[in-house]
């Protein structure tokens, strides 16, 4: 499925404090003629979303300054955000975290590290 994803031309946010997992998303979303925008917390991803609006969201949960959980707060109390496709990836892969995860209202759920076309088949899905 993933070699549909260049005919819909697919905009990411990440959301990623780690520079190694920032760079690894980079190399997936390039493999998939995906375009990526990048931001190390909350703070800067909220800068990035007041400047152009992905089609999706994908971000850590455990960042410094404004962790995932408190972006994705923020992100629901704007209006003109709050239509947003929200993804979880975390390295706290369980049961318990993705079940916070759906509640807390993120759009889906993805444990580290990630398989990267299923992860790629899953946001298209999701944008579907």
């Amino acid at each position: 499925m993933t070699e549909t994803v260049t005919e819909q031309r697919i905009r990411v946010l990440v959301v990623e404090d780690t520079y190694d997992c920032q760079m690894i998303f980079k190399a997936i979303m390039e493999f998939f003629a995906i375009e990526m925008s990048a931001a190390h917390n909350g703070i800067e991803a909220l800068d990035v979303l007041n400047e152009s609006v992905p089609d999706v969201v994908v971000m850590d949960l455990d960042m410094p300054v404004m962790d995932g959980w408190q972006t994705l707060e923020a992100i629901r109390q704007d209006t003109a955000l709050a239509h947003l496709p929200v993804v979880a990836v975390t390295a706290y892969g369980s049961p318990e975290v993705e079940a916070s995860t759906r509640q807390a209202g993120f759009d889906g759920y993805f444990p580290k590290p990630i398989n990267p076309s299923e992860f790629v088949d899953y946001l298209i899905r999701l944008l579907r």
